[in-house]
C-alpha cells in the first residue's frame, strides 16, 4: 500500500495583524500541569431565566431495531448563542459590579477543555478597569460542534473557506451539498453536527405544553414566526481568588419528571454524537450499538475528545443531574439531510468526568492562568487581548490588540445616532 500522508494543515480561527503584540505563549503540556482548587466549589445562583421542556422517557427505550426519525425542528426555533457581553443579565450584573470577570460556559468550557482540542479557534477579552469580559466573534468556528476532531485521520477542509476560517459549507438541504466528498468535510460535518444536536435537544423533549418554567422568562427573543427553544439560563458566581469572582451564565437544555409526588424536577444536558461512515473510517453503529456500546463511546471519546469534554465541562458548571447522550446516524450516508437516532445513553456529569479524566481543579487551573494573564498584560483602560488556538500546535498564544480590532463600524455608528437622538429629546 503506498504511504499516505495524514499530516493536514489548517488555517488559523483569524489572521495575526502587525500591530498585534504577543505577550504569552503557553504548550498544552504546561497546560495541563495548572490546578486551582476552589475553597468553595458551591456557587451562588444569582438569577434563572427560561423554561425547560420535559425529557421524553421514551427516548430511553430506542435500539438500533427500534431507530426513531430525527424530526427537523431547527426552523420551528430561534437557537441563539448569545456572547457574554451582548447579554442583557450579565449586563445587570456588571452594572452592580457582581464580579470581576464574566463568561459564559460555552466559552469557559473551552478554555477549560483547550488541551484536548486540535483545530483552531479564538476567543476575545476585553477590560474595562478591573472587570474582564471574555468574548466570542459572531460566526465564530467554536458556534459549531466538531467531527471527529482529534480522530487519527481527521475530515479535511472544504477546497475553499472564508477569510476568518469558518464554517462555510452549503445547508444539509442545498443539492451540491449532497456529493459523498462534499458532505463529509470538516466544514460540512460541523453544521451538520450542529443542527443535528438542536433538532434532538429539542425532539428528545416533550412537546405538549407542561414546561418547567425557571424563576424569570428567557432575557432573549425568538425570531419572528419561531419559538424559543426548551433552555434554561442559569446564572451563577464563583469566588475564584479572594480577589476575583466570576459570573458564569450556565445552560440546561430539558427537565426530567420526578419519579416521587412532590419531588423536583432533574436538570439536563442533552447533547448528539453522531456517525460518519467512509471508507477511511468505518463504523456501522447498526451492528454494533446495541450490543457493543461500550466500545463505540471509547471510539467517540477518541474521535471527539475536544467536544466530549466540552459537553462535561459545561454540564458540570451548570450543575445538571446528568447528561443525555443520543447516537445519531444518517438515514443514508451519501445524504446528509435526513437522520435517525440509534440509542441514548445517561451519564452523571461527575461520574463521566472522572471517565475521561476531566480534573475540575486543572479545569479552573487553566482559567486562572488565562485570567492572570490578561491582567497582566491587558491595561485597563481601552484593553483587548485575543486568546488564539494554534491551528497545527498543541499551543496557545494571547495577544494584546488594539481597543478597535474586531469593531463594527456600522454598529458604532448606529450607537451614536442613538445617543444623537436622546439628546436631541433631551
Amino acid at each position: 500500500r503506498p504511504y499516505e500522508d495524514r499530516r493536514v494543515v489548517r488555517e488559523p480561527s483569524v489572521e495575526v495583524q502587525p500591530d498585534w503584540d504577543l505577550v504569552q505563549e503557553t504548550s498544552f503540556s504546561d497546560l495541563t500541569k495548572m490546578n486551582h482548587p476552589l475553597a468553595d466549589r458551591t456557587p451562588q445562583v444569582l438569577a434563572e431565566h427560561g423554561a425547560l421542556r420535559y425529557y421524553n422517557r421514551s427516548f430511553d427505550r430506542i435500539t438500533c431495531r427500534t431507530p426513531r426519525p430525527l424530526d427537523k425542528l431547527d426552523a420551528k426555533y430561534t437557537f441563539q448563542n448569545v456572547t457574554t457581553t451582548d447579554d442583557p443579565v450579565i449586563r445587570r450584573l456588571a452594572a452592580a459590579a457582581t464580579a470581576n470577570v464574566y463568561i459564559t460556559s460555552h466559552i469557559l468550557a473551552l478554555l477549560m477543555s483547550a488541551t484536548r482540542s486540535a483545530y483552531p479557534w479564538d476567543i476575545i477579552v476585553q477590560r474595562v478597569g478591573d472587570t474582564l469580559f471574555f468574548d466570542k466573534r459572531d460566526g465564530s468556528i467554536i458556534d459549531y460542534w466538531t467531527v471527529n476532531e482529534t480522530a487519527y485521520d481527521p475530515p479535511r477542509d472544504e477546497p475553499k473557506t472564508s477569510q476568518d476560517g469558518n464554517p462555510v459549507a452549503k445547508g444539509p438541504d442545498d443539492a451540491a451539498a449532497t456529493a459523498p466528498a462534499a458532505i463529509n468535510t470538516f466544514q460540512a460535518l460541523a453544521m451538520e453536527a450542529t443542527l443535528v444536536n438542536q433538532n434532538f435537544s429539542q425532539a428528545a423533549c416533550e412537546q405538549s405544553a407542561a414546561v418547567y418554567n425557571l424563576a424569570q422568562p428567557s432575557p432573549f427573543e425568538p425570531d419572528a414566526g419561531e419559538e424559543l427553544p426548551s433552555i434554561g439560563y442559569v446564572y451563577k458566581k464563583w469566588q475564584m481568588t479572594p480577589d476575583i469572582a466570576v459570573v458564569v451564565r450556565t445552560e440546561v437544555d430539558a427537565a426530567l419528571s420526578p419519579t416521587e409526588p412532590g419531588g423536583k424536577p432533574l436538570r439536563l444536558v442533552v447533547k448528539t454524537l453522531n456517525e460518519v461512515m467512509d471508507s477511511k473510517q468505518p463504523s456501522n453503529w447498526r451492528a454494533r450499538l446495541d450490543a457493543q456500546r461500550g466500545a463505540v463511546l471509547a471510539t467517540e471519546l477518541k474521535n471527539n475528545a475536544g467536544k466530549l469534554a466540552r459537553w462535561t465541562a459545561q454540564a458540570i458548571l451548570a450543575e445538571a443531574d446528568q447528561m443525555k447522550v443520543g447516537f445519531v446516524s444518517r438515514v443514508h450516508q451519501r445524504k446528509n439531510s435526513a437522520h435517525v437516532v440509534l440509542g441514548t445513553q445517561m451519564s452523571k456529569p461527575k461520574d463521566f468526568a472522572a471517565q475521561i479524566n476531566l480534573n475540575v481543579g486543572t479545569m479552573w487551573g487553566v482559567f486562572k492562568y488565562l485570567v492572570d494573564t490578561c491582567y497582566k498584560h491587558v491595561p485597563e483602560k481601552g484593553g483587548k487581548a485575543i486568546i488564539v488556538k494554534d491551528p497545527n500546535a498543541p499551543m496557545l498564544r494571547v495577544y494584546r490588540i488594539p481597543e478597535d480590532a474586531f469593531e463594527d463600524p456600522e454598529a458604532e455608528d448606529e450607537d451614536e445616532e442613538e445617543e444623537d437622538d436622546d439628546e436631541e429629546e433631551e
